[in-house]
């Protein structure tokens, strides 16, 4: 993942244009793959009819995972885009070349919700705090969680000194950061919790709850910050 948006941000760069007075212009590159809004689909931009430009989905959309598995196994990912004043939510869907867009609807109990007045659109909002798609009363896509992004506090058990611990949690993958220097672990299988290691260190834990133990004998006791 982290290799596909190097790859996508140094095509965007290669392609950009800009304008006469040589401020950028969003979605204007020098190619032969414009469509009719102008937008370069080889740098992965798509015109937003809720923003009027040509945007990167995946850069300005909400990340949404379908529910059910393709045929293939595979998974493809939707997006939700807000338009500035969030009147409208624009959805982004695998294997569709036309978007859909939704309308902003008050509901009864207060929030609010995106979709049209027809029984077989699709319904947006939010549940338990997470973006969530809706069509006929079924969860088609719900809200991508990754990346989890979480602070821990550890001690030693032995000194006063306290640790400062950041953890970004990826699909198979924790990324830690102690002390400035940042470490790579692979997930592994744990009987309960969550565990992740490498050769430097191993990370596990249930919860709120986690230890830390370094190959250097530094064992940290953490509690993610509140």
């Amino acid at each position: 993942m982290i290799k596909n948006t190097i790859f996508m941000a140094v095509a965007a760069l290669a392609l950009c244009g800009c304008g006469q007075n040589g401020t950028k212009k969003t979605g204007q590159a020098t190619g032969a793959d414009r469509d009719g809004h102008d937008c370069i689909g080889s740098a992965g931009y798509q015109w937003s009819e809720a923003r009027k430009d040509c945007i990167r989905p995946f850069e300005d959309g909400v990340k949404m995972l379908p529910t059910t598995q393709s045929d293939t196994g595979a998974v493809y990912a939707a997006y939700i885009v807000f338009s500035a004043d969030s009147a409208q939510a624009e959805l982004f869907l695998p294997g569709n070349e036309k978007t859909e867009v939704l309308d902003r609807r008050d509901l009864p109990g207060g929030g609010h919700a995106w979709n049209v007045e027809d029984d077989d659109t699709k319904n947006v909002r939010q549940a338990d705090g997470h973006w969530v798609i809706e069509q006929r009363g079924n969860t088609i896509y719900v809200q991508d969680p990754y990346p989890i992004n979480v602070v821990f506090d550890g001690t030693d058990g032995k000194t006063k000194k306290l640790y400062r611990i950041d953890v970004v949690f990826e699909p198979d993958l924790a990324r830690v950061t102690l002390d400035g220097t940042v470490f790579d672990l692979t997930q592994y299988v744990t009987a309960d919790g969550f565990g992740y290691k490498n050769d430097m260190m191993d990370l596990r834990g249930k919860g709120r709850e986690a230890t830390l133990t370094m190959r250097d004998g530094l064992i940290l006791s953490l509690t993610e910050r509140k």
